[in-house]
């Protein structure tokens, strides 16, 4: 028995003891070495034990075990009321409910989750030898429930608290004890009918519920067929391969442009068969991931091979193929007017039809409108002075630009996208996204490119050295009044085109006095403004 301690004796052991406490928490949470940490809790142990307890207990906390809460009336009502509609769901399937055991034999739970599901089973001592534990889920005792009564056929629901012994995270409504609701159909069926049943179950709870819109997808041809009645004849008519996989695309090597491909010829790049829902179509495609270049942020397909071929662009980045330029600016050009369904059974109806009419062709030709399209279309001379060497903006940097991440962008003036992220909801540029750059509307690259290109001249391109002829800009790409001479009523020259050498003068052929010192030629890939252009500019 330890000797009795006076009052100021027993305040400073307590005091040391807490103090030590404390140095334990630090150390621990620290990670410190584990024998100092067990030095400093012998030590307080033995102070603990100078301080004896006198036959009186201990501080006691009432709090609930770890991993598990109280429900008040009010939760409890909820709960109730949720498992009202969910039992009526079961009971209009014709279900039965049963009730088993809390616990278990442990061979019987270890038998089905092993060694690894084992160490989340919580384990009972039990004085009459027997090793129990506590029941892990409720599919393990309805299992040993048939297999001990024999029963070959039965529709059962049960709802009951099981028990895991996991990490809980209960500001996420993970626990320790929790309830679980099943629905089972336990016998011999012909085709996949009490799988389709639970699916119709699982709806009807989740309708009833009100938890908002929901899909369930599937991903089995069995179930499929048992879902939507499909005759044997059909199923014996069609591969489970091509069946499963209607309309979904496999491919070996995306559609790319040149710069979201990059300069690496060895470039290694992660396939990931039907792993993603394409932006336009919704249909699964083969999905690629690779790195550019060094340092460069990873680039991934967002739109399948049908829908890329349909506008001729980069499964990336929607840019037109042929001369690097956005949807919006091309069909500007060349006068193409987007019919493609935007949603719906006519999308998909339209998509299968491009689909079919690609396949017929020998990969290089592009559909919908463009299929029509020549080369000596007049908007393609157009789109050949509009084209440049490098990319409107660094795709392949390692930030990309801020507008469609936090609403700024820290380019400067060179940036081909808005300075600022537009707060009106009614500004259709605050809500630009892929569609729309697929689709062609509200593009801000797109929008700066026409201006620009507009801003340059007025009604007329001057002849550039190496083009015989001067060509008129489209009617929507002519800018509004914006107080240039031409706007002012002077109109484009209606004589003959001027004719000029085929050859490309340097800038000392040109005397920056003369008359001829500022030339009016406008060639936008030679503009030094623009973000990454390559050339010599002719002043």
């Amino acid at each position: 028995m330890p000797c009795e301690l006076t009052v100021e004796a027993r305040k400073a052991l307590q005091e040391e003891v807490t103090a030590l406490g404390n140095e334990i928490r630090g150390l621990k949470e620290q990670k410190a070495n584990p024998d100092l940490v067990k030095e400093r809790v012998a030590k307080m142990l033995a102070l603990k034990k100078q301080l004896g307890d006198e036959g009186k207990p201990g501080k006691f906390v009432l709090k609930c075990p770890k991993g598990t809460r109280d429900y008040g009336p009010k939760e409890m009502a909820v709960r109730e009321a949720v498992f009202s509609t969910i039992i009526d769901a079961f009971k209009r399937h014709g279900a039965e409910t049963i009730d088993t055991p809390v616990f278990e034999l442990r061979e019987v739970l270890n038998s089905k989750y092993g060694e690894d599901g084992g160490k989340l089973i919580y384990d009972l001592e039990d004085q009459g030898g027997e090793l129990l534990s506590m029941r892990y889920d409720l599919t393990v005792p309805f299992a040993r429930y048939l297999a001990m009564n024999k029963i070959r056929n039965i529709k059962r629901y049960h709802i009951a608290k099981v028990y895991r012994r996991d990490q809980p995270v209960m500001t996420r409504g993970r626990y320790r004890e929790f309830y679980q609701c099943d629905f089972d159909i336990a016998g011999e069926y012909e085709k996949m009918l009490p799988e389709a049943e639970c699916l119709k179950v699982v709806d009807e709870v989740l309708a009833k519920l009100d938890v908002g819109n929901f899909r369930i997808k599937v991903n089995h041809r069995l179930l499929l067929d048992a879902m939507i009645g499909a005759s044997a004849e059909m199923s014996m008519s069609k591969s489970s391969y091509n069946y499963n996989r209607k309309g979904w695309e496999d491919s070996e090597f995306p559609i790319l442009c040149e710069t979201c491909l990059g300069p690496n010829p060895y470039l290694r790049m992660q396939k990931d068969t039907y792993g993603k829902e394409c932006t336009i179509c919704e249909r699964p495609f083969t999905n690629f991931r690779w790195q550019p270049g060094k340092g460069a942020r990873f680039k991934m397909t967002e739109i399948c091979q049908t829908c890329a071929k349909i506008k001729n662009c980069c499964q990336t980045c929607m840019f037109d193929l042929e001369f690097g330029l956005p949807i919006q600016v091309r069909d500007h050009a060349l006068k193409i007017t987007d019919d493609l369904p935007r949603q719906g059974a006519n999308r998909d109806f339209f998509v299968q039809n491009q689909e079919r009419a690609l396949a017929s062709t020998d990969g290089t030709t592009p559909g919908g409108a463009l299929a029509t399209i020549g080369a000596d279309h007049p908007g393609t001379e157009m789109l050949k002075r509009l084209q440049r060497t490098g990319p409107y903006y660094k795709r392949n940097a390692p930030h990309i630009c801020s507008f469609f991440v936090k609403g700024e962008c820290k380019r400067g003036e060179e940036c081909p996208y808005r300075h600022e992220k537009p707060t009106d909801p009614d500004d259709p540029l605050s809500q630009q996204n892929m569609r729309d750059r697929y689709y062609g509307n509200n593009d801000p690259v797109a929008e700066k490119i026409l201006n620009r290109a507009t801003g340059g001249n007025d009604y007329r391109v001057n002849p550039v050295p190496n083009l015989p002829t001067a060509l008129p800009i489209p009617d929507e790409l002519i800018p509004n009044k914006r107080g240039h001479a031409a706007a002012q009523g002077a109109g484009p020259s209606t004589g003959p085109p001027l004719k000029v050498p085929r050859v490309v003068p340097t800038l000392s052929s040109y005397d920056a006095s003369g008359p001829a010192g500022s030339s009016s030629i406008y060639y936008p890939s030679q503009d030094p403004q623009r973000l990454g252009a390559k050339g010599d500019v002719v002043e």
